[in-house]
């Protein structure tokens, strides 16, 4: 049935996808292993498990068919990933009838350039409930799991990553936000995905801001046993650096009612800064907003599997005092041209120099042999290379200079050969022959990225 999985040999999907989670658990990992896997094989059907969620920078977007020619294209140069909302309402216009077309047409578009969509199944359907409400009652809840599943078998098995809803925790879910409603949505797309489509990867709870009586109160429902990533909103007054404390609480959390070993990693699926002019949320110039992007990118890189900045493109109708139209890596006007349609911020400029980086990335940790109180050293490993980025950031909350906050220190990174120093957007800056072993570097709150010469 929908609601146990199909039978195997005695064995539900359902229980089986859940054995397997318990197998592989670091606290319960028996020495059969492979014994148990190819039982599972055999016995369940469960085909393909998810291939995990491995790194992946990307960017927002609020379309399913590129407003200009080109679009994609410009974006691909400095993201490799996009999240969209997967709106119920648009693909089901007609009882159980689905019309996937315009998401096609976006994956086409996505796939010509190597671009992984990260699609949010949201919002509501006036077919099934009411005044806009989120579904919260058996009938509406199955038509969404019914959604779900159409779009998982249309769709299934090219890459994509699926969210549960968009921060159910604040005004998205109506009328108003309810944590057991949302555990029992989730847990029934998961509990039939999951048996159905074992190698779909489901992300949630997608919290606005890193909540985690909200978060835990989800783990308790039972739903870290199906997620293959527990996405978050990080979004703060402040400094990107600040959330690091915030993501080891998250992990911790994890790593409480985690069955998966390793366990499930974090996904910052939305998190950004729009500048504007005061009087507004949080002042900031064009350049901060690159200085942060990078930033932001950097510091997910040691925590997170996934980052995705807050937006792609500015809004028409933005003012310079205008904090919520004000998001975006570019904006109008249109350029006419046919590879770069849209002007590119100082954003975009130090997103499309720093994700070939990051994407080319084995592993990411930091340096500990730093001189500066405000400093930052994160070693990204490459396969034929490696990478040092270098900064200093104050943590000041509400910080009132648009510019960010100046600060000037020294860095010494351990090398035997010498480093070539590139700037934020990519300016070769010279470089740093080593002296006992190491190079000094002075830092400022734009990254710079060392490379070594040879």
């Amino acid at each position: 049935s929908a609601s146990t999985g199909t039978r195997f040999f005695g064995v539900t999907k359902n229980a089986s996808y859940l054995l397997l989670r318990r197998l592989t658990h670091r606290d319960t990992m028996y020495p059969c292993g492979s014994f148990v896997l190819l039982f599972l094989f055999f016995s369940c059907a469960l085909g393909k498990s998810p291939l995990p969620i491995t790194r992946f920078w990307g960017v927002n977007i609020h379309f399913t068919h590129e407003r200009k020619p080109g679009e994609v294209q410009q974006l691909s140069r400095a993201f490799k990933t996009i999240r969209m909302d997967y709106h119920w309402s648009s693909i089901e216009t007609k009882k159980g009838v689905y019309d996937f077309s315009a998401y096609d047409t976006l994956y086409n578009e996505l796939s010509q350039h190597q671009i992984q969509p990260y699609w949010i199944l949201d919002y509501s359907n006036s077919l099934y409930c009411k005044n806009g409400s989120s579904p919260h009652t058996a009938a509406q809840r199955a038509a969404f799991v019914k959604w779900v599943l159409a779009s998982m078998q249309h769709f299934g098995g090219r890459g994509i990553i699926w969210e549960i809803w968009n921060e159910p925790n604040i005004k998205f879910w109506h009328p108003k936000p309810n944590v057991t409603q949302y555990s029992e949505l989730a847990l029934a797309v998961c509990t039939v995905a999951k048996a159905k489509y074992p190698s779909e990867r489901i992300t949630a709870p997608t919290t606005s801001e890193i909540k985690l009586d909200w978060i835990e109160s989800v783990f308790k429902a039972g739903l870290l046993d199906y997620l293959d990533g527990v996405s978050v909103h990080p979004y703060r007054k402040f400094n990107p650096e600040t959330v690091e404390s915030e993501y080891v609480g998250l992990s911790a959390l994890i790593s409480k009612y985690s069955k998966m070993s390793p366990q499930q990693p974090i996904i910052s699926s939305e998190w950004g800064y729009s500048p504007c002019v005061k009087p507004c949320w949080l002042p900031m110039s064009n350049m901060t907003q690159a200085k942060y992007l990078a930033r932001m990118f950097l510091i997910n890189s040691l925590h997170t599997s996934g980052s995705i900045f807050y937006d792609w493109k500015r809004a028409d109708n933005w003012k310079p005092g205008d904090y919520k139209l004000g998001w975006g890596v570019v904006t109008p006007p249109y350029t006419g041209n046919v590879t770069s349609p849209w002007v590119e911020k100082l954003a975009y400029k130090a997103a499309a120099v720093l994700t070939p980086l990051l994407n080319d990335g084995t592993s990411f940790k930091k340096v500990p042999s730093v001189l500066g109180n405000n400093s930052f050293a994160i070693q990204i490993q490459q396969k034929q290379a490696t990478v040092f980025a270098v900064w200093c950031a104050k943590h000041v909350i509400g910080d009132p200079n648009p510019d960010g906050t100046v600060c000037n220190e020294k860095i010494k990174i351990p090398t035997l050969k010498p480093l070539q120093i590139m700037s934020m957007f990519g300016k070769r800056m010279g470089t740093l022959n080593p002296t006992a072993g190491s190079v000094t570097v002075d830092v400022t709150d734009a990254p710079k990225y060392l490379f070594s010469t040879s």
